[in-house]
């Protein structure tokens, strides 16, 4: 077994592939409903789905994840 230390980076590609999907979600029809028994609230996950297209800094978490010590085990 050996433990190596690594660092997160995710391939500017991903992130440019996620925003492009992002930018082109096919939003369903708001289904009638009370709560969440039939799903996600369509408003609810329009502002969730803006808050990481718009607003999350993707390269800043990377850092800041990658100011602690990460490792893997692999066997």
């Amino acid at each position: 077994m050996t433990i190596e230390r690594f660092h997160i980076h995710v391939a500017d590609e991903i992130l440019d592939d996620l925003k492009y999907r992002l930018d082109h979600i096919r939003w369903p029809e708001q289904v009638d409903n009370d709560g969440w028994e039939r799903g996600t609230e369509l408003s609810y996950l329009k502002s969730l789905v803006s808050y990481w297209k718009d607003h999350y800094d993707w390269r800043a978490k990377e850092s800041e994840l990658n100011r602690l010590s990460q490792y893997c085990c692999h066997i």
